[in-house]
């Protein structure tokens, strides 16, 4: 971790400290956490409400399930050469790319809400 060795006293007026202290508890950041977000380009965003965190533990849960759903099937299909088929191979393997594509959803949702966005700042 960075050692922060610097210290910067600023003035802001009374509305522009509100806002600051507002925005980096709305991000739940510490204000020195913030400013250096803000400096280094990156907008913070609000931390997520307690329902989208509940959704996204659930749907990363249904995929875990999935998961072990499609390794248990493999295992059934390699073991029981009755069922040992192309059709249930394809069936099996059509199943993991299903759950890869939904763990692929699962991320770029908590990318697009949870992750800062980056901000190109061109100062004059």
């Amino acid at each position: 971790m960075r050692k922060k060795t610097k210290q910067l006293n600023i003035r802001l007026t009374e509305s522009e400290f509100t806002r600051l202290t507002k925005n980096a508890r709305k991000a739940d950041l510490t204000m020195t956490c913030y400013l250096g977000m803000l400096i280094n380009g990156y907008s913070p965003r609000e931390k997520p409400d307690l329902d989208f965190i509940d959704l996204m533990s659930r749907l990363s849960d249904l995929a875990h399930c999935y998961r072990n759903l499609a390794a248990a099937r493999r295992t059934s299909v390699s073991n029981d050469t009755i069922t040992t088929t192309a059709s249930a191979s394809a069936d099996t393997i059509e199943w993991q790319q299903q759950i890869e594509k939904l763990t692929r959803i699962i991320m770029e949702i908590q990318c697009a809400v949870l992750l800062p966005e980056r901000e190109e700042i061109i100062w004059p």
